[in-house]
C-alpha cells in the first residue's frame, strides 16, 4: 500500500531479527511474531505522519524525487491517511499492550517512546524539521528496538539488548543522511532543516560515510567487550556493497542523481547487514 511505503517497512523488520537471532534457542516464537508486527505498524504509521508533514509544509510536490507521497498524488484524502495513521499505531500500542502483560509492564516506556517518536516525526515537536532525525531513527530503528525485543522475550532490559542494536541504527541513519543530502535544495527552498542542509553536500557526505563506518566498527568493539559473540562479525560479509557506497559518497561532485542511487544501495546495505548479522548471531547460538 502505497500510503504506508510498504517496501520501506523491511526497516523495522531487521532490528527485531537482529534482536531474537541469539536468543533463537529458547524463543518464544508467538511473541517473536507479535514485535515483528507491532514494530512495522508503529513505522507504517509513522511513514503516514511523514507524508501528511511533507504535504502540509509543501516539502512533498508533484514530480518530487523519491518515492510518491501518495497524499499529494491524490490517492487519498488527509483525513483518509490520518484515519489509518491512528489504526496503525492503535494495532500496535494493542500489541505492545498485551506484549507487556506477557513480559513486564516496564516495556510500557519503550512503548511509549516508540509512539511518541513516530508521532512527533513529522507532527507535534515535528524533530525531523529539526535536524534531529537522525537521532531519531538511530534510536528508535536500533538500540530501543533491539532492546525491547529482547525484553519481551528475557523479561528484563540488559545492555547487550541495547548495544546490539547500535550498527543497525547507524545504518539506518545513514538511509535517511543519504535522502536528505540528495534533497539538500528542495529542503533548504522550503525552510526544513536537516544535517545535511546545515552541513552542505560535501561534509554531508562525509557525515554519511562516518555512519556507515560506525555500523562495521561497532561489531569488533562489542564482541570484545562481551556485549555479543565473534559471530557478529558475519555482519562483514556486506561491507563490499557498504563500501562502494562511501566511495560514491566521499567523490567530488556528487550530484542528487548520484545520491538517489546512493540512497537504494544503502537501503540494501541495511538489509544485507541485519540479515549477515542475524545469521551469523544464529549460528553463534547453535555453536
Amino acid at each position: 500500500m502505497l500510503i504506508t511505503r510498504a517496501f520501506s517497512l523491511v526497516a523495522a523488520a531487521v532490528p527485531v531479527l537482529v534482536g531474537i537471532a541469539p536468543l533463537v534457542r529458547h524463543l518464544h516464537w508467538g511473541r517473536a511474531v507479535l514485535t515483528l508486527l507491532a514494530g512495522i505498524l508503529f513505522q507504517a504509521g509513522t511513514n503516514i505522519v511523514n507524508d501528511l508533514g511533507d504535504a502540509r509544509r509543501g516539502v512533498d510536490r508533484l514530480g518530487t524525487p523519491g518515492p510518491p507521497n501518495a497524499v499529494v498524488a491524490g490517492l487519498i484524502t488527509p483525513p483518509g491517511a490520518l484515519v489509518i495513521a491512528v489504526a496503525c499505531f492503535a494495532a500496535g500500542s494493542l500489541i505492545g499492550l498485551w506484549l507487556a502483560a506477557l513480559a513486564g509492564w516496564a516495556l510500557l516506556w519503550l512503548g511509549v517512546a516508540g509512539l511518541l517518536g513516530g508521532v512527533g516525526y513529522t507532527a507535534g515537536p515535528q524533530y525531523k524539521y529539526l535536524a534531529l532525525g537522525d537521532v531519531g531513527v538511530f534510536l528508535l530503528m536500533g538500540p530501543l528496538m533491539t532492546l525491547g525485543t529482547q525484553f519481551v522475550q528475557l523479561g528484563r532490559y540488559t545492555w547487550s539488548g541495547a548495544w546490539l542494536g547500535t550498527g543497525v541504527g547507524f545504518l539506518v541513519a545513514a538511509v535517511l543522511v543519504a535522502n536528505n543530502v540528495r534533497d539538500i535544495e528542495r529542503d533548504v527552498a522550503v525552510g526544513i532543516r536537516t544535517t545535511a542542509t546545515i552541513l552542505g553536500r560535501s561534509r554531508g557526505g562525509q557525515f554519511y560515510a562516518a555512519l556507515v563506518v560506525a555500523a562495521f566498527a561497532a561489531l569488533p568493539l562489542l564482541a570484545g567487550t562481551g556485549q555479543t559473540s565473534w559471530w557478529a562479525l558475519g555482519a562483514y560479509v556486506s561491507a563490499p556493497l557498504a563500501l562502494a557506497q562511501i566511495r560514491r559518497a566521499l567523490a567530488p561532485g556528487a550530484e542528487p542523481r548520484t545520491w538517489a542511487r546512493i540512497l537504494r544501495r544503502t537501503v540494501m546495505v541495511h538489509l544485507a547487514y541485519g540479515a549477515s548479522l542475524a545469521a551469523g548471531l544464529v549460528t553463534g547460538a547453535f555453536a
